[in-house]
């Protein structure tokens, strides 16, 4: 027979797929163990291997590394030779093939042991976290307490009993010192058994028959902290791989009922794989997705257990190789954060919701938990000291608040368990507040009213510059009509009719030089909204709709102070100038020579071009000739006409009226 026709140990193989799949982080080794069963019985040997693969994963990779075992051996499969060399030098310590693949690691022994005995190989290998006690709960659907403890007694075992429960520091100083062949009874979880680190329980006939299970002490907190009574409804909205979903069963002594759902359909199936053998009669499994689920597909839920996916930075027995990306935990926490949110608000019966994951990082856990809290008002949270006690070494960060002092961690370094996170909520009864989700209202409220004060200043500033438009305006037009007269005093007709004005110039340097007002240059600033976010539009909207009506006032206002003043004007105009021109009128032709009056000039304002010029009377040679007899008919009816022309041609303001009386009469004595 060829080597190379002699095929790998099935064993082996399947291991080298899980620690690859492990790895890849789909899964933990627990989970696809179970998954693989179908491939190998031997579940216990693979988990065994895998999990000493990871242990001891940095010094495996360097001695591939200085052996250069890939680099020369460029087929062979790195997983492979990885659960090789753990069977060799820290398993069985002999590989009983002749297979190509192990007798490639069986040349490199040598090797191997010599790198190994480097002490710079040694000092590479990180703190061992396997020096954890082995914990093992007892599956009270098939054994109790008494009886598991008895059964480990004659088997040899030796019982240590610890009965200062509140002394949590010395019971930790005993599990972390237990010497092969003693154990001990947690003081925390009941039917919970404490064990020498890396005791092996695959070949002992109570795991065979599934009174025993192997559950590291963190992964009972959440069912321990929910603490369904028998007879209850629960919800396990994440079920798989089932070890919390049997534990959920035993609390409740297979009375009542657990509803258990799992999405992925290979997680599902290892989910009921060890539903079947843990004896429980109570469970309900469901392959679909939870967030479409509501009372009507679970009616009369009373307590929920949300477990959901997690980066698995607590898990000791997890490659953590690949770094959590910035993408990834942002995916996982909104994820986790609508779970939680589906769990407490479309279950209406529900009582009491815990929420756990196996990471110890805030942003999946504290900070979770207030996003939910702040948008939920029927839950609070409680304290999860009541239920480990207020010895218990880790709760939540200090930055959370309240929220990390009644949150629940268990850390690998204090409490000798994988680590874990716990969050226990109930539902609001007759009187109680969340105060969370009361102190982001009054938090809102007071922004508010500190909002409605910036309006208040705001507005008192609309209202100072309309005040100060409408001023403007009329001072503008007032002191613009003085700027008129002004200019009309000093305009000197020549004898050609020619017009000189005198202060054109200065006028026009003076409209170049005009200062523009504060309130034009404000007209148009854009105030910025300093409100919150739900607040801004509404704000911004309210500020333009206020400018507008300001505008529309404001032009109102003008318009209604035009007509007033021009119906003034026109009233004063018919009163003065109508005595005025009939009197220069009348001395023109009746005290003057023919002479004169062929040469008598009025001076009027010409409206359209706003310039002054020269009008003759001509009278007619009917007029001259009668120069003793006095004013005949026709002359009167030409001073009719004269009058109606000066009438209609007279200024409309009283101040220039006046000045041209003042003119006239001067022209008269130059002429006379």
């Amino acid at each position: 027979m060829k080597i190379h026709s002699v095929k790998v140990p099935r064993l082996y193989k399947v291991a080298a797929e899980v620690a690859k799949e492990v790895g890849e982080g789909i899964g933990s080794i627990k989970t696809l163990v179970y998954e693989k069963k179908k491939k190998h019985p031997n579940i216990k040997a693979i988990y065994a291997l895998v999990s000493t693969l990871f242990q001891k994963l940095r010094e495996i990779e360097t001695l591939l590394k200085r052996s250069q075992l890939l680099i020369k051996e460029t087929k062979f499969n790195p997983w492979l030779a990885k659960v090789l060399i753990v069977e060799l030098l820290w398993g069985k310590t002999y590989l009983p093939g002749q297979s190509k693949p192990e007798n490639t690691i069986r040349a490199y022994e040598q090797i191997f042991k010599a790198h190994l005995s480097d002490s710079t190989v040694t000092e590479i290998e990180h703190k061992d976290k396997g020096n954890k006690p082995r914990y093992v709960r007892i599956n009270t659907l098939f054994s109790n307490l008494d009886e598991a403890v008895e059964s480990f007694r004659e088997d040899g075992w030796v019982l240590n009993r610890f009965l200062n429960k509140n002394d949590y520091n010395g019971f930790l100083e005993i599990i972390s010192s237990l010497k092969e062949g003693e154990f001990m009874i947690d003081i925390h979880v009941p039917n919970l058994l404490v064990f020498p680190p890396k005791t092996e329980f695959y070949r002992h006939p109570a795991y065979k028959n599934g009174s025993i299970i192997l559950q590291d002490k963190a992964s009972c907190l959440p069912v321990h902290v929910l603490n369904p009574p028998p007879g209850s409804t629960v919800l396990d909205m994440c079920a798989a791989p089932g070890m919390k979903t049997t534990h959920l069963a035993a609390v409740l002594n297979n009375q009542g009922t657990v509803y258990a759902t799992e999405r992925n359909p290979r997680r599902f199936e290892v989910l009921n794989n060890i539903v079947d053998a843990s004896g429980a009669t109570c469970i309900k499994t469901f392959n679909k997705d939870v967030l479409d689920c509501t009372k009507a597909d679970f009616p009369d839920v009373e307590y929920i257990l949300v477990d959901p996916s997690c980066s698995g930075t607590g898990m000791t027995d997890r490659a953590q190789e690949n770094e959590i990306t910035p993408s990834r935990l942002a995916s996982l926490t909104g994820f986790q954060v609508k779970i939680l949110r589906h769990a407490l608000t479309k279950f209406p019966s529900a009582k009491r919701v815990v929420y756990s994951t196996c990471s110890i990082m805030a942003e999946e856990n504290e900070d979770v938990v207030r996003q939910v809290l702040e948008t939920n008002y029927n839950f609070k949270l409680i304290s999860a000291s009541q239920f480990v006690g207020e010895t218990w070494h880790s709760f939540g960060s200090s930055d959370y608040g309240d929220i990390g002092k009644f949150c629940l961690y268990a850390k690998p370094d204090s409490d000798y368990t994988n680590g874990f996170f716990v969050a226990i909520f109930e539902r609001l009864q007759e009187a109680e507040e969340n105060q969370f989700f009361n102190t982001r209202i009054f938090n809102f409220k007071k922004h508010v009213q500190e909002n409605e004060k910036w309006k208040l200043k705001k507005q008192k500033k609309y209202n100072q510059n309309l005040t100060n438009i409408e001023f403007g305006e009329n001072h503008a037009h007032q002191t613009g009509n003085r700027k008129e007269n002004k200019k009309m005093q000093n305009v000197h007709i020549n004898k050609d009719g020619k017009q000189n004005d005198k202060c054109s110039n200065n006028s026009k340097k003076h409209n170049q030089n005009e200062v523009i007002p504060k309130y034009k240059q404000n007209k148009t600033k854009n105030y910025t909204d300093d409100a919150s976010t739900e607040l801004e539009k509404y704000e911004n909207i309210n500020i333009l709709e206020k400018e507008e009506n300001l505008k529309i006032k404001r032009k109102v206002a003008k318009a209604d102070h035009d007509n007033l003043e021009s119906k003034q004007l026109k009233k004063s105009k018919n009163k003065k100038t109508k005595s005025f021109d009939l009197q220069i009128d009348c001395e023109r032709l009746e005290n003057r020579t023919p002479e004169c009056i062929g040469k008598t000039s009025i001076i009027s304002n010409n409206k359209k071009s706003k310039k002054f010029k020269q009008v003759d009377i001509g009278l007619g040679s009917d007029i001259i000739a009668s120069k003793h007899v006095g004013v005949t008919n026709e002359s009167k009816i030409n001073t009719k006409k004269i009058k109606r022309q000066n009438i209609a041609e007279t200024i409309d303001v009283d101040k220039e009226t006046e000045i041209i009386s003042k003119k006239e009469k001067r022209n008269q004595r130059k002429y006379l």
